[in-house]
C-alpha cells in the first residue's frame, strides 16, 4: 500500500510529529494535572493559613483590648485604694502621736471607709482581718450583717474560677505580696437591688499595723460585653470575607466549634449536623473532619453532595482542608470539589491538544514539502528512466537537479546511458550484420539447391529439394524479418506469417488457381526460439495444404488463426483449409509422412507442446505451447 518514496517519507514524519506530539502531550497534561493540583492544593491551604492568621490576629487584638481595659480597671482600683490607705494612715499617725487613742482611730477610720463611694456611688471598700484559713468581716459598707463574722459562707467560695473562699484569697495574697488582685462572680447593685452575679475584679491591700485587708471591687461585666460584641463582629467580619472566598469554582470555607455547632456555613449554618454522616465512613462527618485536623495532612478526602443541580446525591468527591484555632475552640475548614481542581487542567490540556493539532498539521504539512522536494528529482530520473526503453532521453538529457545524492544519481545515470547506448548501437550493428549474413547465406544454400535441382531428372527428387527450399526460405524470411525490424528480441507473428504465406501461395498461384488467405493474430509476438519451428511448422501446414487440399477449384480457402491462451502463458496457432481433409483413421502418433514427422517433431521436442488435427469443413490443424517452455 505504501510503496511510494514520497508517501513512505510523509508516513514516517507525519508518524514522528504524531508520535511525538501525542508523548508531548500525554507527560504534559499528566506533569501539568499533577502541578495543577498541587498549586490548588496549596492554594487552598494557602487561602486557610491567611484566614487562620487574620482570626490570630483578631484573638490578639481582642485580648490586647481586654487587657488593657482590665489594666485601667486596675490602676483605677489601686488609686482608690491608695486614696482610703491615705486616711487610713493619717488616723494611725494621730494614734502614734497619742493625739487619740487606738480605738478611736481605728473607730474613725472605719467610719470614713464606709463613707466612702465611687463609680456613681456603686464602688466601695470593704475591710477584713487576715485571719487564717478564713478571715472576719470589719466592715462591709454594703452587707453591714457580716461585720465581725467569720467568713465560711458557701456563697464566698468564688474566688480565682476554682471556687475559692474569696476572702481566703485576698488573706493568702496580701500575706505574700502585701496587696493583689482577685476575679470573682458577685452580686451587682442596681437601682432595683441586686442583680444576678457578675464578673467582678477587686484588688487588696494589708494594712499590716492593724492587720487589716482594704478590698474593693469593680465589676467587669461591661468589659464581658465589649468582648463579646468584638467576639461577634470577628465572626461577622469572617462570615463577609468567607462569601468572597472561592476554592475554585464551587468550593467554600466554613467554620463549626469543638461542640459541632456549625457557625458559618454558606448553606448549612446553625444545621444541626448531628445525622450528617461521612458516605465513604459512615461516622458524622463533622468527628471525621475534627479527626482530620489531627493528622499530618490535615485533609479529608470524601464524597458529598453537589447543590443545586445534584442536591442530596452524594457521589461527588471533595477535599476539606482543617485548621484548629485553640483559644476560640473554632475548626477553620475550606472545601472543594476534585473536579473542579482538574478543570484548569483539563482546560489546559485542550488547548494542549489544539496547538498540538496545528503542530500536527504544520508537520504533515512540511512532511508533504520535505516529500515533493526530495522526490521530485527522483520521479524525473524516474521518467527519464522509463523513456530510456522507448529511445527517447539520448545521452545529457537526463535532470540533474534536487539534493546533492540525486544529483550524483543523475550524473551517474546519465554516463550509463550514453555508455548503453554505445553498447546497443554496436549491438545493433553487429546482429544486422549476423542476420544479414545468415539470410544470405541461406539465399545461397537455396540456389545451390535450385542449381542442383535442375540437374536431376528424378521427380521425387526435385520435390525433396524443392521442399527443402521452401523449408530454408522460412527461416531465411526469420533473419530477413529481424534484419529490417528495430527489435531483434521479438517478431510480430502476423507481419511475419503475412510475408511467409504470400511467398508460398504466390508460388504455387498458377497451379492452384485463386487462393484465399485469412490471417489472424491478437497481438502475437514470437521469440527467434519460438519463430524458428514455428515458422517450419507454418510452412509445412500451409504447404500441405496448397499441395493437397487445392486441387484447381476457384473457392480455396486458407485461414491461419494465432493468439495468446487464457491465462496469457500459452499461444495457440489453428490451420484451416477448406480441402477434402485428412483421413479419420490417421494415428498422428504413427505418422509415414515427412511433413507431419517435422511437424510432430517440433512441436513436441522444441516447443514442448502438443497438436491435433480435426475436420472443420477441411483439415483443421490445433497447436499449443507454453511460452515458458520455449
Amino acid at each position: 500500500m505504501i510503496e511510494s518514496l514520497r508517501s513512505r517519507i510523509i508516513v514516517v514524519v507525519t508518524g514522528i510529529v504524531f508520535l511525538t506530539t501525542m508523548t508531548i502531550t500525554f507527560f504534559v497534561h499528566r506533569e501539568t494535572e499533577k502541578a495543577i493540583f498541587t498549586v490548588q492544593d496549596e492554594n487552598a491551604r494557602n487561602v486557610l493559613d491567611a484566614v487562620l492568621l487574620n482570626v490570630e490576629n483578631e484573638y490578639k487584638s481582642l485580648v490586647f483590648h481586654k487587657k488593657a481595659m482590665i489594666e485601667k480597671r486596675k490602676a483605677e482600683l489601686n488609686n482608690v485604694i491608695t486614696l482610703a490607705f491615705k486616711a487610713i494612715e493619717n488616723f494611725y499617725r494621730q494614734y502614734q502621736n497619742g493625739e487619740i487613742s487606738e480605738a478611736l482611730a481605728k473607730t474613725k477610720a472605719i467610719n470614713f471607709i464606709e463613707t466612702l463611694r465611687y463609680d456613681n456611688g456603686v464602688g466601695y471598700i470593704w475591710i477584713n482581718d487576715t485571719s487564717l484559713p478564713i478571715p472576719r468581716m470589719i466592715m462591709h459598707p454594703t452587707i453591714p450583717d457580716l461585720n465581725g463574722k467569720i467568713l465560711d459562707d458557701k456563697k464566698f467560695d468564688c474566688a480565682l474560677g476554682i471556687k475559692k473562699n474569696l476572702f481566703q484569697a485576698f488573706a493568702e495574697i496580701c500575706a505574700k505580696k502585701n496587696e493583689g488582685y482577685v476575679d470573682y462572680l458577685w452580686p451587682k447593685p442596681t437601682n432595683e437591688g441586686l442583680s444576678k452575679e457578675k464578673p467582678k475584679l477587686s484588688y487588696g491591700r494589708r494594712f499590716k499595723e492593724w492587720n487589716w485587708i482594704l478590698g474593693t471591687g469593680v465589676y467587669i461585666d461591661d468589659i464581658e460585653e465589649e468582648i463579646n460584641k468584638r467576639h461577634k463582629a470577628i465572626l461577622l467580619e469572617l462570615k463577609q470575607t468567607f462569601s468572597k472566598i472561592r476554592v475554585a469554582d464551587s468550593g467554600y470555607m466554613y467554620l463549626f466549634d469543638h461542640n459541632q455547632e456549625m457557625i458559618i456555613h454558606p448553606s448549612l449554618e446553625g444545621a444541626d449536623f448531628s445525622d450528617l454522616t461521612n458516605p465513604v465512613t459512615g461516622n458524622p462527618i463533622l468527628e471525621d473532619l475534627m479527626a482530620a485536623e489531627e493528622t499530618p495532612a490535615k485533609q479529608m478526602d470524601y464524597l458529598w453532595e453537589k447543590p443545586p443541580d445534584f442536591k442530596g446525591e452524594f457521589r461527588f468527591w471533595k477535599r476539606s482542608y482543617v485548621a484548629y484555632f485553640e483559644p476560640f475552640k473554632w475548626y477553620i475548614a475550606s472545601s472543594v470539589y476534585f473536579d473542579e481542581k482538574n478543570k484548569p487542567a483539563r482546560l489546559l490540556h485542550n488547548k494542549v491538544l489544539v496547538l498540538s493539532g496545528i503542530f500536527m498539521g504544520v508537520g504533515l504539512l512540511l512532511s508533504l514539502l520535505l516529500s515533493r522536494n526530495l522526490t521530485s528529482p527522483l520521479d524525473k530520473l524516474m521518467a527519464a528512466a522509463r523513456q530510456i526503453g522507448k529511445k527517447d532521453v539520448p545521452s545529457g538529457r537526463i535532470p540533474i537537479t534536487g539534493t546533492v545524492e540525486t544529483k550524483a544519481l543523475g550524473t551517474i545515470l546519465d554516463h550509463l546511458i550514453e555508455s548503453l547506448q554505445q553498447s546497443l548501437e554496436e549491438k545493433e550493428v553487429l546482429l544486422k550484420e549476423i542476420h544479414h549474413r545468415v539470410k544470405n547465406n541461406m539465399a545461397v544454400i537455396i540456389s545451390l539447391l535450385g542449381l542442383q535441382s535442375r540437374n536431376v531428372s528424378d521427380t521425387r527428387v526435385k520435390n525433396a529439394l524443392a521442399d527443402s527450399q521452401s523449408r530454408i526460405r522460412s527461416m531465411s524470411l526469420i533473419h530477413e524479418t529481424l534484419y529490417q525490424s528495430e527489435q531483434f528480441s521479438q517478431i510480430p507473428f502476423k507481419e511475419y506469417a503475412t510475408n511467409l504465406v504470400g511467398m508460398l501461395v504466390s508460388a504455387m498461384q498458377n497451379t492452384k488457381g485463386q487462393i484465399h488467405t485469412k490471417i489472424i493474430s491478437e497481438n502475437v509476438n514470437l521469440t527467434i526460439d519460438q519463430a524458428v519451428p514455428c515458422g517450419l511448422i507454418l510452412n509445412e501446414l500451409v504447404t500441405n495444404s496448397l499441395k493437397y487440399a487445392f486441387k484447381g477449384a476457384e473457392e480455396n480457402h486458407l485461414s491461419i488463426q494465432a493468439f495468446n491462451t487464457g491465462n496469457k502463458d500459452g499461444i495457440c496457432l489453428i490451420v484451416r483449409d477448406n480441402g477434402p481433409g485428412i483421413p479419420d483413421d490417421i494415428d498422428i502418433k504413427n505418422i509415414n509422412s515427412l511433413g507431419l514427422r517435422i511437424i510432430s517433431l517440433l512441436v513436441e521436442n522444441q516447443l514442448e507442446g502438443n497438436w491435433d488435427i480435426s475436420y472443420d469443413g477441411g483439415a483443421c490443424f490445433t497447436i499449443q505451447w507454453p511460452i515458458e517452455a520455449v
